[in-house]
């Protein structure tokens, strides 16, 4: 396997690879998964979701495969996360969806196509009442939230394909229970905050 970078970082791990094997052969159990067509962004692929353990840590793996981003040679980079839904009355209704008038208009319009609003976060690391936030890799379990995904584990850079092997393992995510991920969106922006994908986890 011809990996483009691996970060290790307390009981985490982040594989992103150019090549891979094929998850039908892996089979792991799926208890959630997610899917990009194409329609907010030019992101293609799929990845699943699926409990493991970590030491004597419940965690979650993300697995999967994404074609659509930028090139190596294009200098690309991208960060990604989890998202509340703009439909969960729960959440905030300060949407981080809308665009900023310097985007493109087709970039605009791939925003408002993805019905997100503030990052998941249960334990309200990112309310100002908590003072400032900073997402410390090292212990990301007691100062990131849940959804800051990309500060936790680096961002994406481009690959010379074009395409991504994903791997995160996360102690942090949860599947089940009020703090479960299933419902909300996981979004992929460049870092200019342009919208490149965005999909519901769907368990």
């Amino acid at each position: 396997m011809a990996r483009l970078s691996a970060l290790l970082t307390g009981a985490s791990l982040v594989v992103l690879s150019l090549f891979a094997p094929s998850l039908a052969q892996q089979q792991p159990p799926n208890n959630g998964s997610l899917s990009f067509n194409g329609q907010v962004g030019e992101v293609t692929g799929s990845i699943l979701l699926y409990p493991i353990t970590i030491g004597d840590k419940d965690a979650v793996r993300f697995e999967g495969e994404l074609e659509g981003l930028g090139r190596l040679d294009d200098g690309a980079s991208y960060k990604y996360g989890i998202y509340n839904s703009e439909l969960d009355s729960t959440t905030d209704s300060d949407s981080t969806s809308t665009p900023t008038r310097r985007s493109p208009l087709h970039l605009q319009k791939r925003a408002q196509r993805c019905p997100i609003t503030t990052m998941f976060d249960p334990a309200g690391l990112l309310d100002p009442d908590n003072g400032p936030y900073q997402c410390i890799p090292s212990d990301y379990q007691n100062t990131c939230a849940v959804g800051d995904l990309s500060t936790k584990f680096a961002v994406w850079n481009g690959t010379e394909t074009g395409k991504y092997y994903v791997e995160i393992e996360d102690i942090t995510v949860k599947l089940d229970g009020p703090d479960s991920v299933l419902g909300k969106f996981f979004i992929i922006r460049d870092t200019n905050e342009n919208f490149h994908a965005c999909a519901r986890i769907a368990g």
